[in-house]
């Protein structure tokens, strides 16, 4: 499916469903997380966020520790009610060198920290690699850590869905995906 035609909504809904379960989306480019989180905020009234290199270290901290808040209050699961808890994201985008560099090794990050709390609880719902396409098309040379991100499910995180989502029909490059 082309850009534009509807694609994100094959993990944007279910995201929706699985609250309070966070979805992680591994975007290849910063304006694309930000349309979509953008997108979503205002035409959805959905709460998602976006981890990267455009925002200050500031606001990448309050959202984790927003998260982590709600972690330590035992609120990442339904309310009384039965209905999600709001005041954290269903959606955070972040680049294949934010996540790749927060699981890998036991790294110490702040967002390290979060999503393996995020795992130990079992509120993560599953990941997302949007333009999966970038990891053949684009070879290594475009960015090395997103043809790396098959690797994180031998740290730990085998048991989560991995939903890699693509416009193109991919000619041969299955196995690298």
């Amino acid at each position: 499916m082309p850009t534009g035609s509807g694609k994100s909504i094959c993990f944007q809904l279910p995201a929706l469903l699985k609250r309070p379960q966070i979805c992680f989306v591994v975007s290849p480019l910063l304006s694309l997380m930000r349309d979509q989180v953008e997108g979503l905020k205002q035409k959805h009234n959905v709460y998602a966020v976006c981890l990267n290199s455009d925002q200050d270290t500031q606001a990448q901290h309050s959202i984790m520790r927003k998260i982590e808040q709600e972690l330590t209050a035992g609120n990442m699961s339904p309310s009384r009610s039965g209905q999600p808890n709001l005041s954290i994201p269903c959606l955070i985008y972040v680049s294949a060198e934010r996540l790749i560099g927060a699981l890998e090794y036991n790294s110490n990050t702040f967002l390290g920290r979060i999503v393996n709390r995020l795992y130990q609880q079992k509120a993560i719902s599953y990941f997302v690699i949007d333009e999966c396409h970038v990891i053949s098309e684009w070879g290594d040379g475009f960015r090395p850590q997103y043809a790396q991100l098959g690797r994180l499910t031998g740290c730990g995180f085998a048991w989560l869905p991995w939903l890699p989502l693509n416009y193109l029909k991919i000619k041969g490059s299955l196995k690298e995906i």
